[in-house]
């Protein structure tokens, strides 16, 4: 198990959403290794 807090970027984000197999996307993988992540807002 990876023991990594990671900062999602819009772009991880825009893959996840704009692929039709979820399962490819960057974020899926990330979150299968064991990573917790963290989305930036802007106010």
């Amino acid at each position: 198990m990876v023991d990594k807090i990671i900062l999602v970027d819009t772009s991880i984000l825009i893959d996840l959403f704009r692929k039709t197999d979820k399962n490819n996307a960057v974020l899926i993988s990330l979150v299968r290794q064991g990573s917790s992540y963290l989305i930036s807002a802007i106010k």
